[in-house]
């Protein structure tokens, strides 16, 4: 007995002890996710301007598109996919609430283009308005399917000129699905004060070195979570 309770006051011990809780937690935030049923459609965009005031520098230059003369020409391209547990279907989104991508005032849509990752998904694309508007239809989407649709227009910023629109019923808006540097420093503050109160309780009843075990589980979150946040974006960028 006085040994168990002499190897129970090691810091090792102490560490390996925490390790395996904050491991227990994270399988089990992970499990009740993957376990929830979700219809989620996130999207990612990229892109870039290819020219823009360019025929104003260069006396006697003239771009047309289709007879129109354009002075800026820029490529966005927006990647949708199922983010969720569940098949997407076509009437799971409201009449007055359709899957659509509008352009912003002032600017124009010149020419889209779809390229889907499982063709039997039936991606439709439609550019209505005068080129303010796209539609977007499929036929249905499983989880991991999605696509990309490939927009020439005439902003000036690839990213912030269109807005996403679009409900599933029962499940909300469709979601930005960029990575940014803001939801990893939540996601690692959050971990931290979880960890730090796990340390505490384990401290407490071993009567272990606070001191000692605290730096090495907070690098342990610290590492998950920029492993995660690696992983996240890296699979965004895949897919344009």
């Amino acid at each position: 007995m006085v040994f168990i309770y002499e190897l129970a006051q090691t810091p090792w011990i102490t560490f390996i002890s925490m390790a395996l809780a904050l491991i227990g937690l994270i399988l089990a935030v992970i499990f009740y996710c993957k376990g929830r049923k979700t219809k989620l459609i996130r999207y990612y965009l990229d892109g870039s301007s290819l020219f823009e005031d360019f025929v104003e520098k260069i006396s006697g230059l003239s771009i047309q598109f289709s007879g129109k003369q354009i002075k800026t020409l820029t490529v966005t391209k927006i990647a949708f996919w199922n983010n969720g547990t569940e098949t997407i279907n076509h009437n799971d989104f409201p009449t007055n609430d359709p899957f659509s991508i509008n352009i912003e005032n002032g600017y124009e849509i010149l020419d889209a283009t779809m390229k889907s990752n499982n063709i039997s998904n039936n991606v439709k694309i439609n550019l209505l308005d005068n080129g303010k508007k796209i539609n977007v239809g499929f036929e249905y989407l499983d989880p991991k399917d999605g696509f990309i649709i490939q927009i020439f227009h005439t902003g000036t910023k690839y990213s912030s000129t269109f807005k996403i629109n679009g409900s599933i019923k029962g499940f909300g808006k469709i979601i930005d699905g960029k990575v940014s540097k803001n939801r990893f420093s939540k996601f690692a503050s959050i971990s931290s004060l979880v960890i730090l109160g796990i340390t505490i309780f384990i401290s407490f009843l071993t009567n272990s070195n606070f001191v000692i075990i605290m730096p090495i589980s907070l690098m342990i979150i610290w590492v998950l979570s920029f492993v995660m946040f690696r992983a996240d974006k890296k699979g965004r960028k895949k897919m344009l």
